[in-house]
């Protein structure tokens, strides 16, 4: 077995980076959509060729997990605001990535929905721990009906912002601080989605610790573990 990141996913074909060595690769599927960037697989490889200049594989994934160490994404450290709130510390790339991910956004909006995954993809490939990058794949999935995909980008930038907390919270960690937003975005979405494929013992840990990053419930979380203990069919869409 091989490991690799996944670095893009298209249609039939996964663009691969070597975990050890760093060495782009092309693996040929005949279905895609239940991989997303930022995974690791394992690939039992059954072909290799070459065309081009680059390396081309077939065969069969047989594992699939996180691992942040090998995306080398570092903890954001976490800043005391006002009253004891808390918020993660902005760092100097983030002006450049919020427009990006603001264009992509505007792009979902307007229905170009190609365009707006370029663009996120492009911004992973810069930026392999933008959580809103994650985020806006994962609701371009949700409006595919690629629910179990959609769960994987939740789940992984949820993730990338869960590294950086300490063993218990200092405090709330509320919607009111923007640096806060892409991680309380990813735990309604990974929490809904936990929930649409029936995980919902696990949905509802994610959407109680939502609520105690943040009371004031932005995203409706104590509703959504209502609806969820009262056994009414998951909500449509989440909000990102």
């Amino acid at each position: 077995m091989e490991e690799y990141i996944v670095r893009r996913v298209g249609r039939r074909v996964l663009r691969l980076q070597s975990v050890d060595k760093g060495v782009v690769r092309y693996l040929h599927l005949e279905d895609t959509w239940d991989h997303a960037e930022g995974e690791i697989i394992g690939v039992q490889v059954t072909r290799r060729w070459r065309l081009g200049g680059s390396r081309h594989l077939m065969g069969r994934i047989v594992r699939t997990r996180v691992d942040l160490d090998a995306l080398q994404i570092e903890p954001r450290p976490l800043e005391e605001k006002d009253d004891g709130l808390f918020a993660f510390r902005l760092l100097s790339q983030d002006r450049i990535v919020s427009r990006l991910i603001d264009d992509a956004a505007d792009d979902i909006r307007r229905g170009r929905c190609e365009c707006a995954a370029e663009l996120l993809h492009r911004v992973l490939d810069a930026e392999p721990s933008c959580l809103d990058a994650y985020n806006h794949l994962g609701l371009l999935a949700e409006r595919d009906g690629l629910h179990r995909r959609a769960l994987r980008y939740y789940r992984i930038a949820y993730l990338i912002g869960s590294r950086s907390l300490p063993p218990s919270l200092p405090g709330p960690i509320p919607w009111c601080y923007p640096s806060n937003r892409p991680y309380l975005r990813a735990a309604h979405g990974y929490g809904l989605e936990l929930w649409r494929i029936g995980r919902s013992e696990v949905a509802k840990e994610i959407l109680r610790h939502l609520l105690v990053m943040d009371e004031g419930d932005p995203f409706g979380a104590r509703t959504l573990l209502d609806d969820i203990e009262a056994g009414v069919q998951p909500w449509a869409q989440a909000v990102v």
